[in-house]
């Protein structure tokens, strides 16, 4: 038999240029997909805080709204101004993607890209092993 329903259910906020973990650093935890695969599911949240600190600023950025009102809206951005920023060690804290089950319990495995979580949640539903331990049975969704 095979796959019925493989899916992802992607957050508003979702853009593909937007991989890294600053760009969903809203609340804590903040939901950034629900991967589907025949009636399991996993789901991708941001979690952790996020600081950079400009050196001729006087507060940090903490989250995705001040990221994008200083004009970094893409991976692209961030890289070009870490690269701009190369001497200065401007990454004060990082968020990050855990994976989560139905049954809110964290899979405490970091992941830095949508698309990296995204492949292990589907690599992890496939696996029998891992299903023997997290079910991962839909149920109704709750907050975590």
């Amino acid at each position: 038999m095979g796959i019925v329903d493989a899916r992802v259910e992607f957050s508003p906020d979702y853009q593909r240029s937007r991989q890294d973990p600053s760009f969903y650093t809203i609340d804590n935890p903040t939901w950034v997909a629900d991967i589907h695969l025949d009636g399991r599911m996993l789901s991708v949240y941001c979690v952790g805080e996020m600081r950079i600190q400009f050196p001729y600023e006087d507060y940090p950025i903490t989250n995705t709204s001040q990221l994008l009102e200083s004009n970094i809206n893409t991976d692209n951005d961030l890289f070009d101004l870490s690269d701009y920023f190369l001497d200065d060690d401007i990454w004060i804290n990082n968020s990050w993607f855990e994976l989560v089950t139905p049954d809110r319990q964290h899979l405490d495995e970091a992941f830095f890209t949508v698309d990296d979580a995204v492949n292990m949640a589907y690599n992890l539903l496939g696996d029998e092993n891992f299903l023997k331990i997290h079910p991962c049975t839909i149920k109704e969704k709750n907050e975590i």
